[in-house]
């Protein structure tokens, strides 16, 4: 079992493993095609659940909400954390035009 921190640089020695036993991964992909199970949630999903909120409150008060918004990821590159910032992201804009996500 492997949960890859970083997409491109686990890929071929999964793939290298996988000549000699199963691989199953967990929540974040690699840059291979090796694996014989993969375990994982919807992380662009997870992270435009976490978009829709933000604005909310200011815009249930204020009829709009607009400002700086700190996305805040514990570690760059991590394939799992950059998709949940990209659906933050995308849904931040959709939902919040006025609300600017930097990090």
């Amino acid at each position: 079992m492997i949960s890859p921190t970083e997409f491109k640089a686990l890929g071929k020695p999964i793939d290298e493993a996988a000549k000699k036993v199963k691989i199953i991964g967990i929540d974040s992909a690699a840059d291979s095609k090796a694996f014989t199970s993969f375990l994982t949630t919807d992380n662009v999903q997870g992270g435009a659940h976490c978009g829709r909120r933000p604005g909310s409150g200011d815009h249930e008060k204020y009829g709009k909400a607009e400002g700086d918004v700190a996305l805040i990821t514990s570690l760059p590159g991590v394939g799992s954390l950059d998709q949940r910032a990209k659906g933050f992201k995308e849904e931040l804009a959709a939902k919040y035009p006025g609300l600017k996500a930097g990090g």
